[in-house]
């Protein structure tokens, strides 16, 4: 008798916790329900979505913010040296988009000057913190013609799962957030410039 009843509540047991974890929500599942909601305000017909694939592909930190944006100046920096050669070696330069392209130069230095400042006053585990992760997201909806296509995007969404941006440029962008830093900097030199 006495196994029937501890056989009875282990069984009990098991059946409440496979039940309990069958109605557990994954990861991915709130990120779909967060990424319908998100689309329903932002599509024009937002009745033609249908999904079709949702992956997680990475994390995102910090430190690849930091290093994402930084390359990004320097390869601004790059084309403004390039236009400046180009224009100087031509017959007619045009000095405006000369003095733009040295103008360019300069904000870029300096902003990357105090992103490298600022990224070198955190420690190590605050650059290593989780920025964002991205997942690959394919859907179809009709488009503002009224076609329906299929939408290959990386979506960006925060620790807390929320959606920070969807991006459908055809290759993932190794940064999703702003340091309020990076912003003020960015502000303070684009007045100053």
């Amino acid at each position: 008798m006495k196994n029937i009843i501890t056989s009875g509540i282990f069984v009990t047991i098991t059946f409440l916790s496979f039940a309990l974890v069958g109605c557990s929500k994954t990861d991915t599942d709130i990120v779909r329900e967060n990424v319908e909601n998100y689309l329903e305000r932002t599509l024009d017909d937002a009745s033609s979505y249908e999904f079709v694939h949702l992956e997680y592909k990475e994390e995102i930190t910090q430190r690849d913010n930091f290093d994402y944006r930084v390359n990004n100046l320097r390869e601004s920096i790059d084309i403004a040296k390039e236009t400046i050669n180009r224009e100087e070696a031509s017959s007619f330069p045009n000095n405006s988009r000369i003095e733009e392209s040295k103008n360019d130069i300069k904000r870029f230095s300096a902003f990357i000057t105090e992103l490298e400042s600022f990224e070198e006053q955190l420690r190590d585990n605050e650059l290593d913190e989780t920025a964002c992760y991205v997942y690959e997201f394919d859907f179809r909806a009709s488009n503002p013609m009224g076609g329906i296509v299929l939408t290959n995007s990386y979506l960006y969404v925060t620790q807390n799962l929320e959606v920070v941006d969807l991006v459908t440029t055809g290759r993932m962008l190794n940064t999703c957030n702003i340091f309020e830093e990076h912003a003020e900097i960015l502000r303070n030199i684009q007045r100053d410039y």
